[in-house]
């Protein structure tokens, strides 16, 4: 069966219209894609990086032989495979040709080139659709297996897949095939008739809504390699405001990690509410939030939606962020240049919150200095630090945005 559209161009106009949540689309390989291989194989590589313990991340998987390994280091990327086809020679040999599957989630995070790529691709339809309210989600999926190892499944994000090398087939249901509880199947050979199947060469940018169950599967002896990108659909979101706003863990991590040019976000119901499910989630963050009002009383409560809405508001869809660059110290005589990722401020209790890529700080100045110096930074040229920075307080403001990758030293 067919059930799904091909196009030559992305145009996000009819995209939200005509696919957001309604219907598979692909996109053939004339569209400029979300990112790139160079970036994708860095990022991986940052993900892949053992712990200062020596522990692998748990956002690593590696399955051969439908056999996932527990310890993965063995059979991670490295530094000397250069790119994914080196990789992918060295594993196929070290597995004597057994399948391999190698799955890496969030791998945005530790990527500030990953992170910003996406950001600017996906800003266009934030525009459209509304900001997501919980974080989307980033999956790396490298190898030659047969098919996705989890099998045929439902997630709760609607879906692009972005094929960097390879082919793949995304088969996937409107609804559920089967007829019994399991939650997900590895054996789907009798729904192979009843599947629709979206054969994407590389450079192809697949879409499908989150209503649908679905499997990827390898096509050829070649690996194939493909970005994911999940946006939050389906589920308890009210769970998720609410831990975001009553957690004083989640509110002081992101003040310690510390073309909306000075605009004042109003607090969590911001400008970007537009939601996903038009059918219920115009009540969710509200009723979060009179839930959260009534259990934390005084200023904390504001302040804590306010660090919370600015830093998803800059972290642009995808949180968390990569971690913060080494604060710099600085003595004037430096020159700094800005760079596109907004800047947005609020004020409360006496200070000014301000963002910038997904993280929050606070400080005496005025929001109207931020502005000024906010709108110096996006000059042409560099400027000195002294002359942008003449005082402490204005400096360790600036600082800070060094810090973020908001602003660049030159």
């Amino acid at each position: 069966m067919t059930g799904y559209d091909i196009e030559d161009r992305l145009d996000w106009d009819r995209f939200a219209t005509r696919y957001w949540g309604r219907r598979p689309v692909r996109y053939r390989a004339a569209v400029q894609g979300p990112t790139d291989m160079d970036t994708v194989y860095s990022a991986v590589l940052a993900a892949c990086a053992p712990t200062p313990d020596g522990r692998i991340p748990s956002i690593i998987q590696f399955t051969s032989g439908n056999r996932r390994r527990v310890d993965a280091a063995p059979w991670l990327p490295t530094a000397t495979d250069v790119d994914f086809a080196a990789y992918g020679a060295r594993i196929t040999d070290l597995l004597g040709g057994e399948a391999y599957a190698l799955t890496v989630n969030g791998v945005h995070i530790p990527s500030a080139a990953l992170w910003d790529s996406q950001r600017r691709f996906f800003g266009e339809l934030w525009k459209r659709v509304g900001l997501p309210r919980t974080s989307a989600i980033t999956t790396l999926f490298h190898g030659n297996y047969a098919y996705t190892p989890v099998g045929v499944h439902k997630d709760r994000f609607a879906t692009f897949m972005y094929v960097l090398s390879g082919r793949k087939r995304m088969r996937m249901w409107p609804k559920r095939p089967w007829d019994h509880d399991a939650t997900t199947i590895t054996d789907y050979r009798e729904h192979h008739d009843s599947s629709i199947s979206i054969d994407a060469d590389a450079g192809d940018l697949v879409y499908w809504p989150s209503s649908y169950h679905h499997v990827g599967e390898n096509l050829g002896e070649e690996p194939a390699t493909s970005i994911n990108v999940g946006f939050p659909w389906e589920g308890h979101r009210t769970i998720y405001d609410l831990t975001e706003l009553l957690s004083t863990s989640y509110a002081d991590d992101l003040i310690s990690h510390a073309t909306a040019l000075g605009t004042s976000v109003p607090t969590w119901d911001g400008p970007w509410n537009v939601p996903f499910d038009q059918r219920s989630a115009r009540s969710t963050l509200a009723s979060a939030r009179r839930l959260a009002e009534g259990a934390i009383v005084g200023s904390s409560t504001r302040t804590r939606r306010i660090t919370v809405a600015l830093a998803r508001h800059t972290a642009a869809g995808f949180w968390p962020t990569p971690r913060p660059l080494p604060v710099p110290t600085l003595t004037g005589a430096e020159s700094v240049h800005g760079t596109a990722r907004p800047v947005v401020w609020s004020a409360v209790g006496g200070r000014t919150w301000y963002s910038a890529v997904g993280q929050v700080a606070s400080t005496a100045l005025p929001g109207s200095e931020l502005d000024r110096l906010v709108a110096a930074l996006r000059s042409d040229a560099p400027a000195r630090v002294a002359g942008l920075a003449p005082d402490a307080e204005t400096r360790e403001v600036l600082a800070r945005l060094v810090s973020w990758r908001a602003a660049i030293l030159s």
